[in-house]
């Protein structure tokens, strides 16, 4: 098994082999497939923004355990390396996390304003009917699972906060459910190219997509259409990498989105706060 930990890992499933290189030889190899390899971010590392914080209770890592096999935790301290066996390749399916879930927490589903249903083992690949049973959700987590698809989200009337960071994600559809309602959409770590249907979301505030697909001007200026976006995390995307090295990333980014008061992690300074400054 192999895993260059110094940086950030691609999503689950963006792998072009398929398979998992060489681990010292202390340990066995072991062939895996993509759906089956978990990167766990356990802490946040604060010098960088590329996603909001993810975390797994160490209550909850005991009890993943006895279904993993915990080959290796890297020296850095911001992740540790969970390989399923490919006996348990089957997904999980909505349902099954929330019975988990219900029994872990001691809530009912349909009562709970936060539901958390990230890093499953086996992963989550699909979003759904069993959503529908969340009427009460503010917030919901299904980062780190397999799901390529946004659906089911029509009942979740009260829905603020959305967390699909490392998935299969690539594009937005499905988001016009919650677009009345949804203030927050944490979404890194996808294969999102594209970013039609983003105006839907008429309350955004806080936009984290770093770590995508997304490589010109003309796809990000439909973020205009966000009205109340203030808070966008955009690193790691094609468009950003390009003009961040150009050294004019943050000029035209917000150029692009005037409104906006932070941008990866970093307060907006206005030019005419600068000038007021420089008098």
């Amino acid at each position: 098994m192999v895993t260059s930990l110094g940086a950030p890992p691609p999503p689950p499933g963006n792998s072009k082999s398929g398979a998992c290189v060489g681990e010292p030889r202390t340990l066995a190899t072991v062939e895996v497939t993509v759906a089956t390899l978990w990167i766990v971010l356990h802490s946040y590392c604060s010098s960088t923004s590329t996603s909001p914080p993810l975390s797994l209770p160490q209550q909850e890592r005991q009890h993943l355990l006895p279904q993993t096999k915990l080959l290796r935790t890297s020296t850095c301290p911001f992740y540790s390396v969970i390989i399923t066996s490919k006996a348990q390749a089957k997904a999980t399916t909505i349902k099954e996390a929330l019975t988990k879930w219900e029994e872990k927490s001691g809530q009912k589903a349909s009562e709970a304003k936060e539901v958390k249903l990230y890093a499953q083992i086996p992963p989550i690949e699909k979003m759904d009917a069993s959503l529908s049973t969340l009427v009460n959700c503010e917030r919901l987590s299904l980062s780190t699972n397999c799901i390529e698809k946004i659906a089911n989200l029509n009942a979740l009337k009260n829905l603020r906060i959305l967390s699909l960071g490392r998935n299969n994600i690539k594009n937005l559809n499905g988001l016009e459910a919650v677009g009345e309602t949804l203030e927050e959409l944490w979404i890194s770590y996808n294969l999102i190219e594209k970013l039609k249907g983003i105006s839907v979301m008429k309350k955004l505030k806080v936009l984290y997509m770093s770590n995508n697909l997304v490589k010109d001007w003309a796809e990000f200026a439909k973020l205009a259409d966000l009205a109340s976006l203030e808070d966008l995390v955009f690193v790691a995307n094609p468009l950003e990498e390009k003009h961040s090295s150009e050294g004019n990333w943050v000029e035209e980014a917000t150029k692009r989105l005037p409104k906006l008061k932070k941008l990866d992690g970093n307060p907006v300074i206005k030019q005419e706060e600068e000038e007021g400054e420089g008098e």
